[in-house]
């Protein structure tokens, strides 16, 4: 009930102070969210990808803020307009926005796949899915730094936490 209060708080009044706070509870998060259930479902259908591991990368990328952004790297999801690219001619959705939740949660979902394609990553280990997320293959294949393999315990973490939150709530 406290997390759910806290939720609350942070999401309509301080939002400004809460900007940058992980998410607590994954099935918060969607209960405060219309139709994001349903465009986790289509991803993890699609593409085989945890729904607890799309929802943590997006929540270690931008707070589940549509506007976020980092240099060139824009919306949910922070994809580079390279790779954003890459994915719409791929997955033939049409021309969606990395401000569309629904399209972020397919990109995740697609890097994944793309990922496991082209490195061999198991779909389940999102310690190692995420290093690529964020070096890409050359970096991946470098192997990253300490920074970087510490970022990506905690993604998994999440991913697990949140894993087992939206098996609790009936996700």
């Amino acid at each position: 009930m406290f997390k759910k209060i806290a939720f609350i708080i942070c999401t309509l009044l301080l939002t400004p102070l809460c900007a940058n706070a992980q998410a607590a509870n994954a099935c918060n998060v969607l209960k405060a969210h219309e139709g994001w259930d349903d465009a986790l479902k289509a991803s993890t259908q699609k593409y085989h990808v945890s729904a607890g591991a799309i929802m943590a990368i997006i929540d270690q990328e931008s707070r589940f803020k549509a506007n976020a952004h980092n240099g060139p790297y824009l919306g949910y999801a922070q994809a580079s307009p390279q790779t954003w690219a890459w994915f719409l001619r791929s997955s033939k959705i049409g021309a969606k926005s990395r401000s569309d939740f629904a399209a972020s949660a397919m990109f995740v979902g697609w890097h994944f796949n793309a990922m496991h394609d082209k490195l061999g990553i198991s779909l389940s280990n999102v310690k190692s899915q995420y290093l690529a997320y964020k070096l890409g293959v050359g970096g991946y294949m470098k192997g990253g730094n300490k920074s970087a393999h510490a970022i990506t315990a905690k993604v998994a973490k999440r991913a697990a936490a949140f894993n087992l939150q939206l098996s609790d709530c009936g996700f």
